[in-house]
């Protein structure tokens, strides 16, 4: 048997859908895997790390001995929030873990619990927020018969508010939450 190294990703999910993971192996970029692909890349035996890289942000780095046979990772995106990933963690964005085989990646096998932080949930108070730039932005599309000078000023408006309270709103509750 050759010696290498087989990459899972999980079809599963909806972040990252139409992103390539970059498969690091020894600092070396060594191919890109999608959704639902499968990545062979033949190695020396040996100790071997591996990492996924996405925009500036990756998984944990892991170390493993390959010797006569395959070595099977899993990789799916990461169960933290994406935003305190990008912030805080880049390196807790996508979650890697070594498998007993690739059928069980595909099948939705057990992600090990230490491999990621906690996944934050949806917060009550966003899906307020959301809803109240949604009904400001009815109100000043109805609001503005001035022509449409009027009414693109009011989107604008709308969408401002809209963003500026969801963001704010979500990073107060991250805040929160972390305590």
């Amino acid at each position: 048997m050759a010696s290498e190294i087989i990459v899972v990703r999980g079809a599963g999910g909806w972040r990252d859908r139409a992103k390539g993971y970059d498969v690091v192996v020894d600092g070396v970029v060594r191919g890109e895997v999608r959704a639902g692909q499968t990545l062979s890349i033949p190695v020396a035996p040996g100790p071997h790390t591996i990492r996924m890289e996405v925009s500036w942000t990756s998984s944990a780095t892991l170390t493993s001995v390959v010797g006569d046979g395959p070595v099977v990772f899993g990789c799916a995106p990461g169960r933290t929030d994406p935003l305190a990933a990008v912030e805080e963690h880049p390196d807790s964005y996508v979650d890697i873990w070594q498998a007993a085989s690739a059928e069980e990646v595909r099948a939705g096998g057990p992600i090990p619990l230490g491999s990621a932080r906690k996944r934050a949930g949806s917060p009550p108070m966003l899906a307020l927020v959301w809803l109240l730039g949604l009904i400001l932005f009815g109100a000043g599309l109805l609001a503005g018969g001035g022509g449409w000078q009027t009414v693109v000023k009011t989107v604008g408006l709308a969408v401002f508010v809209f963003a500026s309270w969801t963001v704010v709103g979500y990073r107060g509750w991250l805040k929160r939450r972390r305590r």
